[in-house]
């Protein structure tokens, strides 16, 4: 089996902890490791180093060689600018197609937190054997809570058993929903939470890639020459310059008609804003999670990050405090969605050097 990391994003939604040359997935968020290091370290009892492979920004290509040496230099695929994942994906996938025509391939995400880590790995192994029979297959997750920041995924007819887990054709992606639809899906059974984890024949997948995208393939098979050379990044900012990003999700998910899809209780999160990063510390059930120097009265329901100066604060209530070197962020936790619009609003007045 083969692992390919999509570790190229931004972050933007965990600004200003998370910067352009320096994103979420590259900082210790959660663990004493950062984000991506631990997403290496899941899989490493059934995916070897030399089997795992990743996707990145040119500019992270160094602090990731810092924090996982283990996987070699040259299984490290850069970007010369976001391509999106639906590229990103295939570009990572023709590599591996010219590594092993018959690999089975797991497309994971750097930023993903997952607190269930046997389930974790029973659920990889699983779909890799229905890849084996399917087009490919969808880890999907049991909702918890009416999430309106994720895309769900309604389940069809069931598969055959494979063992006590079930696995189920996938009758249709469903676009993040408002509250109240959130609230329908969490009641019925058959909806589930769209991570984005999938597994594929990567023969299969790279048909697929074909059909879909006959533009994209096509550049990708003039460039395939250059997969393993050093000038990978001239050629691919030359051919893709003109070519707009599309994720994966409506490039490829949604218009496969042969894909099945795991339900699968993982305690995942991908770690979308800052509430959610809150929900995920607060382990204690505490009204606030503090990591600063901070002195408070009255204070309830806060997510408070800073680093040397004291931060105090007097009758507040569920805010966002984050204190940087540079930059302060204070928001209502409600509006944390809105952290990416406020970068684009800081692009736009000059002031990059902040982002």
């Amino acid at each position: 089996m083969y692992a390919l990391m999509m570790a190229g994003g931004s972050g933007t939604r965990l600004w200003p902890k998370s910067r352009i040359n320096f994103p979420k997935q590259l900082h210790q968020l959660i663990s004493k490791r950062s984000l991506l290091a631990d997403s290496i370290l899941r899989i490493k009892h059934i995916i070897s180093n030399h089997h795992t492979w990743l996707i990145t920004n040119k500019n992270y290509f160094l602090k990731i060689r810092e924090q996982i040496p283990q996987i070699p230099a040259e299984n490290i695929i850069t970007e010369p600018f976001p391509l999106g994942t639906a590229l990103a994906v295939s570009l990572g996938m023709m590599r591996i197609y010219q590594f092993d025509q018959k690999a089975i391939v797991a497309v994971l995400w750097s930023d993903s937190h997952i607190k269930k880590n046997k389930n974790f790995i029973k659920t990889l192994l699983l779909a890799r054997q229905v890849a084996q029979n399917e087009g490919g297959v969808i880890v999907g997750i049991n909702p918890t809570f009416p999430a309106t920041g994720y895309g769900y995924i309604e389940m069809g007819l069931e598969l055959k058993k494979y063992g006590k887990l079930k696995v189920f054709k996938i009758k249709k992606f469903v676009e993040k929903p408002d509250k109240e639809k959130a609230k329908e899906f969490l009641s019925k059974w058959q909806y589930l939470w769209n991570s984005g984890i999938s597994v594929w024949k990567v023969e299969e997948y790279i048909k697929l890639f074909k059909k879909l995208m006959p533009k994209h393939y096509k550049k990708l098979l003039k460039i395939k020459k250059y997969l393993n050379q050093t000038n990978l990044n001239e050629v691919l900012a030359k051919e893709f310059k003109n070519i707009d990003p599309l994720p994966i999700d409506y490039a490829i998910y949604e218009k496969a008609h042969n894909l099945a899809v795991i339900p699968a209780d993982l305690g995942w999160s991908d770690i979308g804003n800052w509430s959610v990063l809150k929900d995920i510390l607060n382990k204690k059930n505490k009204s606030n999670y503090i990591n600063a120097k901070h002195i408070g009265l009255e204070t309830k329901n806060c997510l408070i990050i800073g680093g040397e100066r004291l931060i105090t604060t007097i009758g507040i209530k569920n805010l966002v405090i984050i204190d940087t070197d540079d930059v302060i962020l204070i928001t209502d936790k409600r509006n944390c969605e809105k952290v990416k619009d406020l970068t684009q609003k800081i692009a736009e007045e000059g002031l990059t050097d902040y982002l």
